[in-house]
Formats: structure tokens, sequence, C-alpha cells
């Protein structure tokens, strides 16, 4: 699952050297997150998921299944922390 997140958040290697460095990590998951963040509340709800994902693959795994693959504390939704842990 986390791998259908990895392909929704796309290429961060910024400058072509076929490495993603620290900060293309960094920058990477703040640009999609705040992407995500429709309604800017620090948070990816259901909802600004399925519009990411009709954007980008809409092939890809359910919703559901992909904030239960990063939602740690359980609360329905991904936080910025939980989507960072997906990275690093």
């Amino acid at each position: 699952m986390k791998d259908a997140w990895r392909e929704l958040l796309g290429d961060w290697d910024t400058d072509g050297d076929g490495e993603i460095s620290e900060s293309e990590l960094q920058i990477g998951v703040e640009n999609a997150f705040m992407e995500m963040d429709l309604d800017g509340d620090g948070f990816i709800e259901k909802e600004e998921l399925e519009a990411a994902l009709m954007a980008r693959s809409p092939d890809l795994a359910p919703v559901s299944q992909m904030i239960k693959a990063l939602d740690t504390d359980g609360d329905g939704r991904v936080s910025r922390e939980e989507l960072k842990a997906l990275v690093f």
C-alpha cells in the first residue's frame, strides 16, 4: 500500500542526478502535502485524497486502504508527520 502512496507523490529528483537527497525529500513531502491538503487544515482527509488520486492516477489502491496504511493514530486522516514517516 505504501507503494501506491509513493506513486501518487511523484518524482522528487529535482536536480536529475538519479537520487533523492534529503532536501529534495523534505521539499517533496511538504509540496505533496500542501497539494493534497485542499482545505489547509493540516490533514489529508479521504475526500482530498480522492481528488488527488483522480487527478494523478485513478488506478491506484482504494482511498480507505491508502489512508489506513499511514494513519498511525487512527483518526481517519493523514497528518504531515504520518506522510513523512512514509519516506523517512
